[in-house]
């Protein structure tokens, strides 16, 4: 379980460069570390990724604007060495769960064998 990516990592986000770059770093680094303490295994050469988002709302975001404020965090699962490559990464549809306790990310990565 991951806490949601900041607003500054959005696409549409309406920021200044450098608070999106310092946003997204932090939010890499904060899913690398968590990563890091829950995988103990080798990384997947290739991943099949489901996300499931938890909104404390009614209201919830738009799938494909979900991957996009994850790129950050996808990429802080590759440098946790979770999965190898995040090109050879599968990304299955978004699941949004509305009116939830607490916002958060849930990732369920599973290898896929060929």
């Amino acid at each position: 379980m991951l806490p949601q990516p900041p607003k500054a990592c959005w696409p549409n986000s309406r920021v200044h460069h450098m608070a999106a770059y310092r946003a997204k770093k932090t939010y890499k680094v904060t899913t690398r570390l968590i990563a890091k303490a829950h995988w103990h295994g080798p990384p997947c050469a290739k991943a099949e990724l489901r996300i499931t988002w938890d909104s404390r709302t009614h209201q919830a975001p738009d799938p494909d604007n979900v991957i996009a404020a994850m790129k950050a965090g996808i990429d802080g699962l590759e440098e946790a060495g979770v999965i190898g490559n995040d090109r050879t990464l599968i990304i299955m549809p978004v699941t949004i769960r509305r009116k939830q306790p607490a916002p958060a990310v849930h990732l369920e990565i599973r290898e896929v064998l060929e």
